[in-house]
């Protein structure tokens, strides 16, 4: 076992590396740790400096090398959470998750019937704009104050990160409502056709869906185990 001014040692040297979020961190650390373990049984006289800045350090092309290694692991990382969410969403559209989309549809729909759809659809699209992006940084806030009160090294996740781009394209998409109004000089461009009703439904509820795929995954959680070479 490592001592806490050991496991200083390494928090800091990490820091340096600028591995500053929590699944390549994590990674790293354990490595880290194993190794010098490994060694000390070997040599205790060995201290984590020299580990660290002797054998660590040269076994990954040095700082340039390791720091190209994070920069990897981040897109790569940030690759899983992109596929994830997909999956996480293509997963409604089957047995018998697919009950859920067919009702939240029957919902959406059922409230286009009973009220004003182009108030039902102007405060649903503003309301479903809204919810992804404070999702986000709810999440963002939640892992932070998790982390601060835990007293760990690092306040951010890749996790977070990479849903800021498809949470943005979503947001847009469900402004909608204003696309029309520029399209049309300021007015909504409105029709109470079955068939806009039928197709803002299902928009809605894609977005419903999409909302629904974040949350599971902040939920999840994974161990990566990447191979640092």
């Amino acid at each position: 076992m490592i001592s806490e001014a050991q496991n200083k040692e390494i928090h800091h040297y990490l820091k340096l590396l600028e591995a500053r979020e929590m699944e390549v961190y994590n990674e790293f650390y354990d490595h880290i740790v194993t190794g010098y373990e490994e060694r000390l049984a070997q040599e205790p006289s060995l201290k984590i400096k020299q580990y660290l800045q002797y054998e660590f350090l040269p076994a990954f092309g040095g700082t340039t090398g390791i720091k190209k290694i994070i920069c990897k692991r981040n897109k790569e990382t940030q690759k899983f959470y992109i596929n994830q969410l997909k999956q996480n969403f293509a997963s409604y559209f089957q047995w018998p998750m697919m009950l859920i989309v067919i009702a939240l549809y029957l919902i959406i729909w059922q409230c286009f019937a009973l009220f004003e759809p182009k108030p039902v659809f102007l405060w649903g699209s503003m309301l479903l704009s809204v919810i992804p992006i404070l999702i986000v940084f709810g999440g963002y806030v939640g892992f932070y104050v998790q982390c601060k009160m835990r007293k760990l090294p690092y306040v951010s996740s890749i996790k977070n990160k990479s849903i800021i781009v498809p949470v943005i394209f979503i947001s847009w998409i469900a402004q909608f409502p204003n696309w029309l109004k520029i399209v049309n000089g300021g007015e909504i461009i409105w029709s109470d056709s079955p068939l806009v009703i039928l197709l803002l439904s299902i928009m809605l509820t894609f977005i419903s869906i999409f909302s629904m795929s974040y949350i599971k995954l902040l939920k999840q959680h994974f161990d990566f185990k990447f191979r640092l070479a």
